[in-house]
């Protein structure tokens, strides 16, 4: 009798042990964001296009303004302008939280010296294009 309340006692402590370890790993998944969505956004006369090589492009009224390059780290993201009539040549990465809830892609900044991409990048949210 003994012996068989020990076999139960041990696998009652098993079943807790293993649903126990379901509920720590399900708390430390992180349900929103692990991928930047690249693609065609479209905010007013602007649309900004982030490719999966790392390179983006801003375009206004279907004119280029903008090239440079991107690099995400988990929900941030860092602009390092290039060329263009209105890259900000010359200055630090613009550093952003970005959000994205399916639709809609916004952000708000960290850290960035250049007004025209803080302005052109939080001043509205960015709707993805549908091809």
């Amino acid at each position: 009798m003994v012996k068989q309340a020990k076999s139960i006692f041990s696998l009652i402590c098993a079943i807790s042990a293993l649903a126990s370890l379901v509920c720590v790993s399900s708390l430390c998944d992180t349900p929103v964001q692990d991928k930047f969505p690249t693609g065609t956004y479209v905010s007013g006369d602007f649309t900004i296009t982030f490719n999966s090589d790392g390179s983006h492009s801003v375009s206004m009224n279907d004119k280029v303004a903008v090239k440079g390059t991107y690099t995400v780290t988990k929900d941030q993201i860092a602009f390092t302008d290039k060329e263009g009539e209105y890259a900000c040549n010359g200055t630090e990465p613009g550093k952003y939280k970005w959000k994205y809830d399916g639709k809609v892609l916004s952000f708000s900044k960290l850290e960035d010296d250049c007004d025209g991409r803080i302005n052109g990048l939080t001043g509205q949210p960015w709707e993805k294009k549908q091809k």
